[in-house]
């Protein structure tokens, strides 16, 4: 295993993961913010490795002050 995997979680990519990540990608590209949503939410769940996908892209979407109440 790569040094730089170390670590790492392997997560579980369901038909519903895939519709989260569709979800809040579309929600952040009615800004433009798609990559700084993105980002939020993968460092989020680098420093939060329990947290879900889900959790990491609303926290994404909050801290971009995006319409998270609709994901």
């Amino acid at each position: 295993m790569p040094s730089d995997l170390k670590g790492t979680y392997i997560l579980e990519f369901t038909e519903t993961v895939i519709d989260d990540v569709n979800k809040a990608l579309k929600l952040a590209g009615k800004y433009q913010m798609e990559t700084e949503v993105f980002a939020t939410a993968m460092i989020f769940l680098k420093e939060t490795p329990k947290a879900t996908i889900h959790d990491a892209l609303k926290v994404g979407l909050i801290d971009w002050d995006l319409e998270w109440n609709k994901f």
